[in-house]
């Protein structure tokens, strides 16, 4: 089954959060581009970021523009190993994954 789920910086649950409610940048681009490397080497982070072919993994993330990104988007089949990936980045980042399906945090 197909999921799209946002990483981000936010506290509480989803119910939570305001109308006006930005998440923090989750750092540099730089450092956002290097922990998605670290879990995914030798991949390029320029435009969206399949880790298919690399890691056999039915992933597709794309960075926030600009240099402080606030998110990351991520779309693909969540099976114990693409969960094992997204838990590993938010830690990595200090994050948590929205599931838009759920309308909740996956921790």
């Amino acid at each position: 089954m197909s999921s799209i789920g946002v990483i981000v910086r936010a506290e509480g649950d989803a119910d939570s959060l305001t109308k006006d409610w930005k998440p923090e940048p989750l750092g540099t681009r730089e450092a956002v581009v290097a922990a998605i490397q670290q879990g995914a080497p030798g991949i390029s982070c320029e435009g969206p970021i399949s880790l298919l072919e690399k890691m056999s993994l039915w992933l597709e993330l794309e960075i926030d523009e600009g240099p402080y990104p606030r998110s990351i988007t991520v779309a693909g089949v969540w099976g114990e190993r693409e969960l094992s990936y997204i838990s590993s980045l938010c830690r990595q980042l200090g994050a948590r994954c929205y599931d838009s399906e759920s309308s909740e945090f996956i921790d």
